[in-house]
């Protein structure tokens, strides 16, 4: 059946294409859907009568005009007329359009049977009036149209009856032979009206099922073209992250090898003492800060981090943290302050502390670090359900695709190179997830140039899941 469709739609498509060029082709459906295969059906319909009606209509109005058979003539006349108007016009729609060929069909089948009699094309035509209905329109359809049909024909019974003073050639239907027909014609064009209509029904189920099967296909295709576009894309960046990790570690570890080694020197004076201490210190906190973002986010990807949910003062946490990151502040010369709105003062909510803390501690940390001039603000307000922090600073800004890729793990490798940047990025990335374990959300506002403001909303009591 399928090869067999195809055949067909293949060997049309040459005229289809033609036509298409002048007469007003359906293209509102998607190709493949239900639809869609009966607009095609009636534009093929249409170029089927346009043509062949156009071959038909001349020889058979010379013929009406020669016997003077005028309602032939006016009837054919019509139906060309209206077989145009079908073709050309753009604003009526699929279905009134089948209604209006319908129609046509019907009036013309009806015309036939009562001017030509037996010796005319009627019965074919009211025929071919059912089997258009079943394929153009619905099941329900062809069932009122064989009973239109019946009913027609049994109002047309009162022709058959003699003795009128004008001769039709209906009239040349005895009684007898009239019912015959009519009951042989309505049983045969309702049994094959009903059958074909339930085929094509079934065949254009099986055609919408295929399509979509296909475009299942497809979507799943392209998905896995997605997933493994982003599988080779994170074993590039984590083979990075591996090389850059080495450097990170490389680079604390030898200070600390090599300032320890200047220690054992007993002639340094006890300043160049205490400043080697102090880059041992640092070198370490550098490293201590790496290993505790490569455990965090392992954590994180093995689903092995919990949370422990406790009473937080918002201004105990607000003093704190700007208690910690003052010195490193004022060490490069930048501001860090405060604000808050009065309803933050003795506020509490229930949420981790730590995660937080930690959160916070990020977003401020590299606020600092990748500011040279100005400072960083730390805001705090509290909203209807859920308490939103602030961090804003004076930096470079960040442009829009940074925006998209800043939260994503192992995206940040790139500014590892820059001279400012400590680390190896996965802060945000841990920043962000935390934020979401918490019934929360981590975003960034931003401009190049115009400094950062990151936010996060933590709503004022964890829910548990159950």
């Amino acid at each position: 059946m399928k090869k067999m469709i195809s055949y067909f739609t293949v060997f049309l498509e040459k005229p289809i294409n033609f036509f298409a060029r002048f007469l007003p082709y359906p293209e509102q459906e998607k190709p493949g859907e239900f639809e869609y295969w009966k607009s095609k059906l009636l534009f093929i319909l249409l170029v089927s009568f346009l043509v062949f009606g156009t071959v038909a209509y001349i020889p058979s109005l010379i013929y009406s005009i020669i016997t003077k058979e005028w309602i032939i003539a006016a009837l054919d006349t019509f139906a060309y007329l209206v077989l145009i108007f079908l073709c050309f016009n753009k604003s009526l729609s699929k279905r009134n359009k089948s209604l209006i060929i319908l129609g046509n069909i019907y009036i013309l089948g009806i015309v036939l049977i009562i001017v030509l009699g037996p010796f005319g094309a009627g019965f074919t035509w009211l025929f071919l009036f059912t089997i258009f209905t079943g394929l153009l329109l619905d099941f329900r359809s062809v069932i009122y149209s064989t009973l239109i049909i019946f009913i027609s024909l049994c109002l047309l019974t009162i022709l058959i009856i003699p003795d009128f003073s004008f001769y039709l050639k209906i009239m040349d239907y005895t009684p007898a032979t009239w019912l015959i027909n009519v009951v042989n014609f309505v049983i045969a064009n309702f049994l094959a009206s009903v059958s074909l209509s339930v085929i094509v029904t079934k065949i254009y189920e099986s055609l919408e099922k295929e399509t979509q099967l296909i475009n299942m296909l497809e979507k799943e295709k392209k998905n896995l073209k997605d997933e493994k576009f982003k599988a080779e894309e994170s074993d590039r960046l984590k083979s990075a992250f591996v090389a850059n990790i080495s450097h990170e570690i490389r680079t604390p570890m030898n200070g600390i090898m090599g300032f320890a080694e200047l220690l054992k020197n007993p002639n340094i004076t006890l300043e160049k003492h205490n400043k080697y201490v102090q880059l041992i210190k640092n070198s370490g906190e550098k490293m201590l800060g790496i290993i505790n973002d490569l455990i965090d986010i392992s954590k994180i990807e093995a689903g092995q981090v919990d949370i422990s949910i406790s009473e937080i003062q918002i201004m105990e946490l607000i003093d704190e943290l700007i208690e910690f990151f003052t010195p490193q502040a004022t060490r490069k010369g930048l501001f860090l302050k405060h604000t808050k709105t009065s309803d933050c003062k003795g506020f509490v909510i229930k949420s981790d502390k730590l995660k937080l803390n930690q959160i916070l501690s990020n977003l401020i940390n590299n606020a600092i670090k990748f500011t040279d001039r100005g400072g960083v603000t730390l805001m705090c307000k509290i909203n209807q359900s859920d308490v939103q922090f602030v961090v804003k600073d004076t930096g470079p800004g960040i442009n829009a695709e940074e925006k998209i890729q800043i939260f994503e793990r192992f995206q940040q490798l790139e500014r590892i190179f820059q001279p400012t940047n400590d680390g190896v990025g996965l802060g945000l990335a841990i920043s962000k997830v935390y934020a979401q374990m918490l019934q929360g959300r981590l975003w960034v506002e931003s401009e190049p140039l115009k400094g950062s403001e990151f936010y996060i909303e933590i709503p004022f009591e964890y829910k548990h899941k159950q």
